[in-house]
């Protein structure tokens, strides 16, 4: 098992996790990566071998008015390398989390179309940096449980048709969360059932959202049978206080 921890570092002042400037002072990539080979070594000393990336490492990469800003990638290719050998020199496991405005089941097209673009970017940074199947971008079925006309139905209905339209690079690297107030551990079963998608358990909302009164073995065993055997399953722990 590895322990990891999520984007913002708390044990030691000072270190960053990406380029947070506004768009006046021109944030870039490249400053998100300097910050990153700070973060794992801090990281290598505290014997941690699991990070979560910032979804802002390219900053306003894929904001539709700030052009300026759509090309970072192509040009930090050698450093975004540099980095991924980093981390498989170090044994870090990497993952993201797709933002919050991502919604694969909105009703909106500017809202699908948007929530793809991202999707695509944190793709072309995972595999910027060479890393392997198991450094996945966590997605949310969103769009809420009783959202629109169909109830889940539709809900369901629309993710996996987005899904399905999202090329193959993509669909590889995305794994699915259940919510604590929208979709359930079993809802998000039926998407993984309709698409193959892995499913990351949650100990916290499993905690506050399980109509299917699933015990926790129950739902452990449920979501850990999702992934295929040669990739490692993602937990998230936390609770209350945490």
């Amino acid at each position: 098992m590895r322990l990891g921890v999520p984007t913002r570092i708390l044990g030691r002042r000072g270190l960053r996790a990406y380029d947070t400037r506004r768009p006046q002072s021109a944030p870039h990539l490249s400053v998100s990566l300097a910050h990153l080979h700070d973060v794992f070594a801090y990281l290598a000393s505290i014997n941690t071998s699991f990070y979560r990336l910032a979804s802002d490492l390219a900053p306003y990469s894929t904001h539709p008015a700030l052009t300026q800003f759509h090309h970072q990638i192509e040009a930090c290719a050698t450093e975004l390398a540099a980095v991924g050998l980093v981390a498989r020199r170090q044994g870090l496991r990497l993952s993201m989390h797709a933002p919050l405005h991502v919604h694969l089941a909105a009703h909106d097209p500017a809202t699908v179309q948007r929530s793809c673009e991202v999707l695509e970017l944190l793709t072309t940074l995972l595999d910027g940096m060479r890393l392997d199947a198991d450094a996945v971008i966590v997605v949310h079925v969103g769009g809420g449980v009783d959202a629109g006309s169909g109830g889940f139905d539709g809900v369901l209905s629309r993710w996996v048709a987005r899904f399905e339209r999202l090329p193959v690079r993509v669909q590889r690297r995305l794994v699915l969360e259940h919510e604590d107030d929208g979709a359930s551990l079993g809802m998000a079963l039926r998407v993984h059932a309709a698409t193959g998608v892995p499913l990351v358990f949650d100990y916290l909302h499993f905690r506050l959202n399980n109509p299917e009164r699933w015990s926790l073995p129950e739902a452990l065993a449920v979501a850990l049978a999702t992934w295929p055997h040669d990739r490692t399953p993602k937990l998230h722990f936390a609770s209350p206080r945490t």
